[in-house]
Formats: C-alpha cells, structure tokens, sequence
C-alpha cells in the first residue's frame, strides 16, 4: 500500500466505526425505555374480605409453566413452534406482575415490554388466562363439595340403618336368628365404624367449604399504559 492511501484507508475505517455506532445508538434510542401496560379482572367479595387471600393463589398462577406458556401463546409474544419457547415464556416472569389492587375490587395484570403494543397485548392475555384458571379452580372446588355432600349423605343413610338394626338387635334377643337362621345376622358393619366414617366424612367436607372462595370473577377492564 502506497504512504498516499494509508490516511485515506485510516479515514475510511473511521467513519465505517462511526456509521456502525450510530446505527447502533439510534436503534436504542428508537426502542425507547420499556413500557409497562395493566390490566384489570375485576371481582366481587362480601364486606370484610381480605384481598391478601388472593396473593397465594395468585403467586402460584404467576410461578406456573403452563399459565405462562398460555399467555406466551395467547399475545403472540412467542410461538410454540420457536426453539426457545419455553425459556421465553419464564422468562415472562420477571416483567410481570399479578396481584390484588387493595383499594378496590381487582385483580392488576401488568406486563412491561419496550414496545407498547406488546405490553398491552400481554397484559390483556394475563388476565384473560388468570380469570379462565381461577374460574376452573373455583368450578373444581364446587364439585368436590357436592361429590362429598353425596359421601357424606350416603354415610348418614348407613349410620341410620345400622343404629335402627342394633336397636330391633336390643330389643329382640331372637333378632339375629330370625334375620339369618344359618349363621346368625352378619349386619351392615359397626356402628362404631360407621359413626366414625360419617364425622371423618362430615370434617372433610367442612374443610372443602371453608376452602372456597367468597369472591367472584368478574369482568376485564382493558389494559392501558401506565405511564409515557
């Protein structure tokens, strides 16, 4: 190279390096500062209710794979065929929030994103799959209580009969005889038993009715930016 075409060579690196810093600096300052979107569920709760009895339930919706992978889905934030979707749906962890807003009835969705139309789109879809995954668990609860309404009403039927045979059994000495006259009367079981079977029965199905919910899902309140 002659001594002539070194500084041209040297200039030339420079404002290649330029050109890239500033492609660089404007691609930044184009995305912006990240923005942060929320959205509302709205539930109804009897006077006295304690919004920290959502936190737990809420927590958990917040650390779970499969609700994360739904709200990826739902806002298009990622698609199951990409290699790395399940990385990128926990990671939506860490800009999310959902809990309970203290001075109202609701249920705060917020997700923050550089670009503002993705913030929304996600923030919506979190609350959208909170709402579907407390109104399923709700709906469990509900028919594990009537299941063990059924358990505990069958139990009841047993214990009466087997308190009306023991009393026919103290009152006619020939009773056993006369109801199996080959081997004696083999009854329904213990009443002791059957009495125990009936409160451990009736206990469960008190814990399952403490457990359920007072409030109620309500309706989503669009999300919006949260600030500029």
């Amino acid at each position: 190279m002659r001594d002539s075409e070194k500084p041209l060579k040297v200039i030339s690196g420079i404002v290649s390096a330029l050109m890239v810093v500033s492609a660089l600096i404007f691609f930044i300052f184009s995305m912006g500062k990240p923005k942060e979107a929320e959205a509302v569920l709205e539930y109804s709760a009897p006077p006295g209710f304690n919004p920290s009895e959502l936190t737990t339930v809420l927590d958990g919706l917040r650390r779970d794979q499969a609700f994360l992978a739904e709200v990826a889905i739902r806002s298009g934030f990622a698609k199951v065929s990409e290699p790395e979707f399940d990385r990128l749906a926990a990671g939506m962890a860490s800009r999310m929030t959902l809990e309970p807003i203290w001075k109202e009835s609701g249920i705060s969705s917020r997700f923050i994103h550089r670009k503002p139309a993705a913030a929304l789109n996600v923030a919506n879809a979190i609350a959208a799959v909170a709402k579907e995954n407390l109104e399923a668990q709700q709906q469990k609860l509900a028919m594990e209580i009537l299941s063990q309404e059924d358990a505990v009403e069958d139990k009841r039927k047993l214990l009466a009969q087997i308190h009306r045979i023991e009393a026919l059994r103290a009152s006619d000495p020939q009773f056993e005889a006369k109801s199996n006259p080959v081997g004696g009367w083999s009854g329904c079981g213990s009443f002791v038993d059957a009495k125990g079977d009936y409160e451990s029965a009736t206990r469960k199905l008190n814990q399952l009715k403490e457990a359920k919910p007072v409030f109620f899902i309500g309706s989503i309140r669009a999300a919006k930016p949260t600030s500029d």
